[in-house]
């Protein structure tokens, strides 16, 4: 008769199964079940491009984190309730035994511990729902699936009988055998024993920190002795053994008569772990920064942890653990300190402060800076929490906008409507500052064509002798429409001055924008021509108009920043980046070799500089690509990850981002500096003094 599909499955892949039990305790069947589920029993296996097996039992997909080599095939997925068609890539493997051992590795990932569990005391329904639990399949009657695979896999191994006794060498139905007698050399009392009476409270005490400054000699007394036998040294492995027994008896006696074998917290032994610690408390130094902090933490935790016993299990396997758990502590401490001292009493960057002046409210992370800064950044990749972090950090560039526009808007007395930026912000405050120049130049009368202003526009005009002929005779062309044909009796009307200076601002902005870089050059020489007639109206202002005029000059002036800054390419309808505002400065600044921008005093660069040292150089979105896609709505995990992330999210809404903004740029002065420090200096050996007690809960 021919054999079934699982038949000849089981019989192919059972030797390979069974090696991969011997390996890693989970049961064959259960193997076997879940990749006769996924592969069809060996019919349905994702194909490499050029046609062969990838070996992939278990449909494992390659994922972002894969190094090896990936088959793309198409797939069903449960979306929404229904299955659907996809392609996707699969990890692809030399062999099937390869493809067993990395199943085995998944397993054992925290997420699959739960399944792992399972698998291994021989569960195959509780196997099946706890790794569709876990997410491995999107297909809900994945657990029935995989439970009933298993079950046809070991019914085809053993006809429906136990297998335990010979798959597993022993039958499950016997009872466990009382060891104590082969272990201990005697049968424990069948008969109560008395309750030992423990100590008053204030012994306990006592005795406990007596034991707490005994631990850090006891292990060091312990490795000693554990070294010399590691090394080989004559007479070292009994040594090591008697110690080992004389610690382990002093731990249990304690334990039994002072604590009465309770696993409640032991303050008192913890105290006497301090004590016995305090000259490395004392020798912890301060780190300066947070990645300072944290490696200083975690070197005094490490010692701290080696500076314990060890009472029960493989000695060195035990004393990995403890240096592990106290270098973990010492680093959460040493970084947890420097956190708080910020907190309570933050030191706030200059270019923060000057930004929160400003009406810019900046992210957590961009406030805070450093390892902040980017691990916000790296949070913008999850679900919903990314959202809000883009949400407020685009939020940042726009009051960014809001503030330059504002700097162009103060000196003739006006604010942008709040909330407007982008191409209506620069038609408002072009709006707003053409009246208010129409309303010096009226103020003023006709402005003579003196010899300062034919002096500059001459100079203008020699400055463009490096670019070809025609560029200097265009410029020339313009002078003599804009201005010079203009004038009447060398006097320019109030009406021809404003028509002169609105023509001339059109035409730099126009060339400004072209791709030639000389006609760029043009464009520049253009607009100090405007500037040069601007400033031919402050020297000629009667005293009545000439604040006006000066407050027209110093608006238009910061509004040609921001103005060249919305018009660069990239910007989002004229949304510009704090990167395009620095360069927008950059670019303005008329100084020889740029040299006021080079010391960092060119006009508007303070702004500019904050803005993209904290807030960035990434240009806002419109938030189109951030959307969900729709089919993710019916994901019961992506609701899950929502409801999770909302705490987080709050502090990326408009109140959550000015009050953490508050929190974090508040609270100065000299009582909060001293807390501050204190928390500080004390972060690292509050972690050190601390590591045996983290050490202690661990253990039970």
């Amino acid at each position: 008769m021919a054999k079934n599909a699982v038949a000849s499955f089981v019989e192919a892949m059972l030797p390979q199964a069974q090696a991969a039990e011997a390996e890693t305790g989970i049961p064959a069947h259960i193997l076997l079940g879940q990749a006769g589920l996924e592969t069809g029993w060996g019919r349905s296996l994702p194909k490499n491009s050029d046609g062969t097996s990838s070996n992939n039992l278990f449909g494992i997909k390659a994922g972002g984190n894969w190094q090896g080599k990936s088959a793309r095939t198409a797939t069903n997925e449960e979306v929404g309730g229904r299955m659907v068609r996809i392609q996707d890539d699969f990890r692809a493997y030399d062999t099937p035994a390869q493809s067993m051992s990395d199943w085995a590795r998944l397993l054992n990932d925290s997420r699959y511990a739960r399944a792992l569990e399972a698998a291994k005391k021989g569960d195959p329904k509780e196997f099946g729902v706890q790794i569709y639990k876990a997410g491995y399949a999107t297909d809900s009657r994945y657990p029935e699936k995989v439970s009933s695979a298993a079950l046809a896999v070991q019914r085809e191994m053993k006809s429906g009988k136990d297998l335990s006794a010979e798959l597993y060498g022993t039958s499950n139905q016997s009872e466990p055998k009382d060891l104590s007698a082969e272990l201990y050399g005697k049968k424990p009392a069948q008969s109560a024993q008395p309750v030992q009476q423990r100590p008053g409270a204030f012994m306990r005490g006592v005795q406990g920190i007596a034991q707490g400054i005994a631990d850090p000699i006891n292990a060091l007394g312990q490795m000693f002795t554990q070294a010399g036998a590691a090394v080989g040294l004559p007479g070292a492995a009994n040594k090591a053994a008697e110690f080992n027994r004389y610690v382990s008896q002093q731990d249990a006696q304690y334990k039994r008569d002072v604590r009465g074998g309770q696993d409640d917290f032991d303050f008192g032994r913890m105290t006497g772990n301090v004590v016995g610690t305090l000259p490395l408390t004392v020798a912890a130094p301060v780190g300066a920064s947070m990645a300072s902090a944290a490696g200083l933490g975690a070197g005094a935790g490490l010692l701290s942890g080696a500076l314990q016993p060890v009472t029960q299990g493989d000695f060195w396997d035990e004393k990995r653990k403890q240096v592990m758990t106290g270098a973990a502590g010492g680093a959460a401490f040493g970084a947890g300190g420097r956190v708080l001292a910020g907190v309570i009493s933050p030191t706030v960057n200059p270019k923060v402060a000057m930004l929160r002046r400003e009406g810019v409210t900046p992210t957590i992370g961009q406030i805070m800076g450093d390892g902040f800064k980017s691990a916000e950044e790296k949070l913008t990749s999850l679900p919903f929490v990314g959202s809000a972090i883009k949400s407020g950090q685009q939020r940042a560039v726009g009051e960014l906008n809001e503030a330059a526009f504002n700097r162009a808007l103060a000196p003739i007395g006006q604010k942008l409507p709040t909330g407007q930026i982008g191409n209506d912000a620069v038609l408002f405050t072009r709006q707003k500052l053409n009246s208010a120049y129409d309303d010096a130049l009226n103020a003023v009368g006709p402005i003579a064509i003196d010899r300062p202003l034919s002096v500059e526009l001459n100079n203008l005009r020699a400055g463009l002798a490096v670019l070809p002929k025609d560029k200097d005779e265009q410029f020339f062309r313009i002078l003599q429409a804009e201005i010079f044909n203009r004038a009447q009796n060398g006097r320019l009307t109030p009406e021809a001055m404003k028509a002169a200076e609105q023509n001339l601002g059109d035409l730099s902005v126009g060339y400004r924008a072209a791709q030639d870089f000389d006609v760029q050059k043009l464009g520049d020489a253009i607009e100090a021509a405007q500037d040069a007639l601007r400033q031919a109206v402050a020297r000629q202002a009667p005293p009545g108009a000439a604040n006006m005029v000066r407050s027209a000059n110093a608006g238009w002036a910061n509004f040609k920043r921001v103005q060249r800054a919305a018009s660069y390419v990239g910007t989002d309808d004229g949304v510009f980046s704090p990167a395009q505002l620095q360069r927008a400065v950059q670019a303005a600044d008329r100084s020889k070799d740029k040299a006021r921008f080079a010391e960092g005093t060119a006009l508007m660069q303070d702004l500019s500089s904050a803005g993209r040292s904290v807030v960035g150089t990434r240009t806002p979105n419109s938030g189109t690509a951030d959307r969900l896609n729709a089919s993710n709505f019916l994901n019961p995990m992506m609701w899950a990850q929502v409801a999770a992330a909302i705490p987080g999210s709050l502090m990326y809404t408009p109140t959550g981002q000015r009050l953490a903004a508050s929190a974090l740029t508040g609270r100065q002065g000299a009582g909060y500096g001293l807390l501050s420090d204190a928390a500080r200096r004390l972060a690292v050996p509050g972690g050190v003094a601390l590591s045996p007690a983290l050490q202690g809960l661990l253990n039970q």
